[in-house]
């Protein structure tokens, strides 16, 4: 249960993190069942561990009594110039700072029953990036997280910057925990593509800007005239995470 407000936690910092500012507060309102104590106790040890990795304080909040469980969360950080989803050039490079696709394989192992420790903590537990989004902020053009896959970022990316992107599957990022559990590398750049809710930072970068976060990230595409997400120059439309 303590996951739970851990990757709470995670997913309402990401975005403030894609904007290159530091997440510095957030505020958590709790809906439980009669005699809570257990299930809030767990709730926030997961939600302190997670303040304690990344610096977080809790502002706030409310706990209230509900028929069903629910919780909350609203991050806050401050910053003078964040990064916005467009601002994208022809000519830029697309990066990603990590490896995609590691929590969707998380998640199938705990549906299916899969014992897989270190894939199953990347869904439990997952990490976001403020520093190293603070160290590329200054430089990209354009960022948004992960968490809807990697396909459907780019997508959203292309569509707010009316700009072609296209990238290449030998670029790409496959871990090899990834690998194992797909056993191909066809179905593990598929779950690369679409899988959700792992939080890497994704955007574009000038050429003559690359030298300066070369190191925080991988190159894989580069952006053109046109509209859509192309890959291996092949235009591309795929069921990527949905929310709902």
């Amino acid at each position: 249960m303590d996951a739970v407000g851990f990757r709470s936690i995670a997913g309402a910092c990401s975005d403030i993190v894609a904007m290159g500012i530091k997440p510095e507060f957030v505020f958590v309102s709790i809906g439980l069942k009669k005699n809570p104590q257990k299930t809030l106790k767990e709730i926030y040890k997961g939600i302190k561990k997670a303040c304690k990795k990344w610096h977080l304080k809790v502002g706030g909040g409310d706990i209230v009594k509900s028929s069903k469980i629910f919780l909350s969360i609203t991050a806050v950080g401050w910053g003078k110039n964040p990064v916005k989803r467009t601002g994208a050039k022809e000519g830029d490079l697309i990066f990603i700072t990590g490896f995609p696709g590691l929590s969707e394989a998380g998640l199938r192992c705990l549906l299916k029953k899969r014992k897989n420790e270190k894939l199953i903590r990347f869904f439990l537990y997952p990490e976001i990036y403020p520093e190293v989004a603070l160290k590329i902020a200054p430089f990209v053009n354009c960022m948004i997280d992960s968490s809807d896959g990697l396909f459907k970022s780019l997508l959203i990316l292309s569509q707010l910057n009316g700009l072609k992107f296209k990238i290449e599957s030998k670029k790409i990022p496959v871990n090899s925990l990834l690998l194992n559990f797909a056993k191909t590398h066809k179905q593990a750049l598929k779950i690369a593509l679409t899988g959700g809710e792992d939080y890497n930072l994704i955007g574009t970068v000038s050429p003559d800007k690359f030298d300066k976060i070369k190191g925080e990230l991988f190159v894989i595409g580069k952006v053109e005239k046109g509209k859509g997400v192309y890959l291996d120059g092949k235009k591309i439309s795929m069921r990527s995470f949905e929310h709902f």
